[in-house]
């Protein structure tokens, strides 16, 4: 709201030589509409199919496929929530949590040309998000030390260091096969459940946008305004 307020005095408004309004005037009226305007948050991964059917010209062909997807991600969406609340609501013993590995981030991050064009060192994020403490963990690894299915054991981690009155967690994670649905997965929940005495169950869901992602676009947009201070010799 600063910034867009700090646009309306030194531009707007000069160019049309009018006297702008307080910053708390300008919110009031920003906040009076109806419906009301609000800023518009893209997501971070985005859906394949959605995307496809609203860029199509025709969407005749598209429209049953589309309309029977849309259905699907309410009654997952319905899911989770329904999960949640019986988490946060409940009386501790269940976790809802989500997961998800952020795009590699290489080293360094630059936009000098001198290094740009350079090979990069590649490091691995991966988001847990626990809606039940609405906090979030990230378990950081370089490539020396494992590639991206090193992931596979943050998921038993997770589930080992939990408090002793927790027996149920739901874990939501999307379609990836490579990263989320496979065996090595379903594998490291098995291994807790049998070897973790109190964890009596793991639900493993998917959904195809995650709440996870929301701290990897804060990473992404903190790192994007970062400065570096770089040697000419390099």
């Amino acid at each position: 709201m600063a910034r867009l307020y700090k646009l309306y005095k030194e531009e707007f408004c000069p160019e049309r030589n009018i006297n702008p309004v307080s910053l708390y005037v300008y919110e009031k009226i920003f906040k009076s509409y109806d419906p009301p305007l609000a800023f518009y948050k893209p997501k971070k991964d985005q859906c394949a199919k959605c995307n496809v059917y609203k860029c199509a010209e025709d969407k005749t062909s598209l429209q049953r496929d589309y309309d029977e997807h849309k259905a699907r991600e309410k009654e997952s969406l319905e899911m989770k929530a329904y999960d949640k609340n019986e988490s946060i609501e409940g009386d501790g013993t269940k976790r809802v949590i989500t997961f998800h590995l952020q795009a590699i981030l290489s080293v360094p991050h630059t936009a000098v040309s001198k290094i740009l064009y350079l090979q990069k060192f590649f490091t691995y994020n991966f988001t847990i998000l626990d809606n039940y403490q609405n906090t979030g963990l990230c378990y950081m690894w370089d490539e020396n030390n494992g590639k991206k299915a090193a992931l596979n054991w943050f998921n038993f981690i997770y589930l080992t260091d939990l408090p002793e009155n927790v027996k149920t967690v739901t874990s939501f994670s999307d379609t990836c096969s490579g990263q989320n649905r496979n065996k090595y997965v379903t594998l490291a929940a098995l291994y807790a459940v049998i070897n973790v005495p109190r964890l009596k169950t793991v639900n493993l869901k998917y959904l195809e946008y995650l709440e996870a992602d929301c701290i990897h676009a804060s990473i992404e947009r903190a790192r994007k305004h970062k400065k570096y201070l770089l040697q000419e010799t390099l």
